[in-house]
């Protein structure tokens, strides 16, 4: 009789044991499933709060988009248009500078600019729309000093946006190299003719908005 109420006692105890091992084993695991999603909602509401932040933010990123958008609207306004810059075009305006203030123009070469990567993604490349060309111009120009700044002025006071990107005055007839030392006598006396020769090179830009087709043609 005491052997089988120790037998229930041994088994009672087993009994309990395995409930209590269970509901730890239980109580273990919804405590790590409480803490996976505790974190989960917490990653949310820093979504959530990013979401927030960047809603708040776009009326005054459309203010400023458009701001951006008037800006290069005015600019665009001062910017030869294409057909201003095609060599014809712009020698005509040349032209008339030069003969206002009696300036000779003995060349006029468009230079080019390096060709730019064609990897797309990069700036002028396959991919992408350049909004914003440049043009450049190197002038050899015969005249004097004084002609010369009256000509810039034309320049400078033209309705279209020009950049002078440098000059170089020489006597005339000289070489751009530098003069050969036995030559200096006839060199001096090149220098006291007022005429000088004048390499001068301009540039300017024209703008199209991306996706419309536009170039200079010679």
């Amino acid at each position: 009789m005491k052997g089988q109420e120790k037998q229930k006692v041994v088994a009672l105890g087993a009994a309990c044991a395995i409930v209590v091992g269970g509901i730890g084993t239980l109580t273990f695991f919804k405590g790590r499933e409480r803490s996976r999603l505790h974190a989960q909602a917490e990653s949310l509401d820093k979504r959530m709060d990013s979401a927030r932040a960047k809603i708040q933010r776009v009326p005054a990123l459309r203010k400023e988009v458009e701001a951006l958008s008037k800006q290069i609207e005015r600019y665009a306004e001062i910017l030869p248009k294409e057909a201003e810059v095609r060599h014809e075009a712009f020698m005509d305006v040349m032209d008339q500078f030069a003969s206002e203030v009696g300036l000779v123009i003995r060349k006029a070469d468009p230079v080019l600019d390096p060709p730019r990567s064609t990897r797309p993604g990069t700036p002028g490349g396959a991919g992408t729309a350049t909004s914003f060309r440049r043009h450049r111009y190197k002038f050899e120009l015969e005249g004097t000093f004084k002609n010369y700044l009256r000509f810039i002025h034309r320049l400078e006071n033209w309705d279209r946006f020009l950049e002078i990107e440098g000059f170089h005055i020489r006597p005339l007839g000289a070489q751009v190299e530098l003069y050969d030392t036995e030559q200096d006598d006839k060199e001096i006396e090149k220098a006291k003719n007022p005429t000088k020769t004048i390499d001068l090179v301009l540039s300017t830009y024209t703008y199209r908005k991306e996706g419309k087709a536009g170039g200079t043609g010679r």
